[in-house]
């Protein structure tokens, strides 16, 4: 079934054409009485504006990409959460897609969406990501804003954590507590998110003369962290401390070490980052890295809006500050 045109609409309400659209474009001055017409004619008729031809014939498109690692992850829900709320404000739609670190797929998604003519893309890159993978965003003028995870030298937009700042806080707050001997669980060391959080233990520890930390990278999953710690423990048993890449990593470790018999926080601490809801109702609860995930989606979003609308604002960094919330998985004492 054909849908009628905006002309065809117009004609058999008696009215012209423009006051048609400019009811549909919210432009022009329509009384009240002609826009409650015009918008329950477009109601029945089940009339949906085409997008693709706006686009093509204003050169304007109020579609944004939004590529993120994991759908699942109540991280990036509530960052994209965040962004989707901005971007909607202003008017515009988000489309979502995730690559699950797949750097494939992340190239797939990418053609996708400057392929439809997208106005902007908000990117949290793959691992292993190089700047030569967004150059196809680049090529047709689409603006991009990374957020979390960098890519070195890239000079493009950038919201995300001081994870150095967050980890350095961890760690002091553990070796007051008395732990020693570190291990760092998780995360790819291509990204900029694990080189920060694991430089931050490694420098904390340097500086009160401990030793170095055992580095053990990896998927940022729960499976993770719970087979890498029943690995880890039995063959270092002098281990008492895990800082985990995030609060995932963390739950796991935590489980493991329960399996094991060991107690958590008294014989060995955990510490995560994120501060996820579930964060809190671990037992014991989870010590853990808080980061304002709506002002992160919030000024991602922001900062592309800004980039659509004057294309050559000079491009920034953003670290947003976290705070460390302390809870019993490292409260120990010396």
């Amino acid at each position: 079934m054909r849908q009628p045109n905006t002309t065809e609409i117009a004609r058999a309400l008696g009215l012209s054409r423009a006051t048609v659209s400019n009811v549909i474009n919210g432009k022009g001055r329509v009384s009240k009485g002609t826009r409650d017409r015009v918008e329950a004619a477009l109601k029945e008729a089940g009339y949906v504006r085409d997008l693709g031809a706006v686009a093509l014939k204003t050169g304007k498109s109020r579609l944004v990409g939004v590529i993120v690692t994991d759908i699942a992850n109540p991280f990036y829900a509530a960052v994209v959460s965040s962004i989707e709320s901005h971007l909607s404000e202003a008017g515009f739609t988000t489309v979502l897609g995730q690559t699950k670190d797949d750097l494939d797929r992340q190239m797939q998604l990418l053609k996708e969406c400057v392929g439809t003519g997208i106005a902007g893309l908000i990117v949290n890159p793959c691992a292993g990501t190089t700047l030569d993978d967004l150059k196809i965003a680049a090529i047709r003028d689409v603006p991009v804003v990374l957020f979390v995870r960098d890519l070195a030298g890239s000079g493009l937009e950038l919201v995300a954590i001081d994870d150095k700042h967050g980890s350095e806080m961890l760690g002091v707050h553990m070796v007051a507590q008395g732990y020693r001997n570190f291990a760092v669980l998780g995360g790819f060391p291509s990204t900029t998110t694990f080189q920060g959080r694991s430089a931050g233990v490694i420098e904390t520890l340097r500086t009160a003369g401990l030793p170095a930390p055992r580095v053990c990278p990896g998927p940022i999953t729960e499976e993770f962290g719970y087979a890498e710690t029943l690995r880890l423990y039995p063959r270092f048993p002098e281990l008492d401390a895990i800082a985990a890449h995030n609060d995932f990593v963390a739950l796991g470790a935590l489980r493991a070490l329960r399996e094991l018999g060991v107690s958590v926080g008294s014989d060995v601490g955990i510490g995560g980052f994120d501060n996820l809801n579930f964060s809190q109702l671990c037992d014991p609860p989870l010590t853990t890295v808080n980061v304002c995930l709506s002002s992160i989606g919030a000024e991602a979003g922001r900062r592309l809006l800004a980039r659509i609308r004057k294309p050559d604002t000079p491009c920034g960094v953003i670290r947003m500050q976290p705070e460390l919330i302390v809870r019993a998985s490292t409260r120990r004492g010396k």
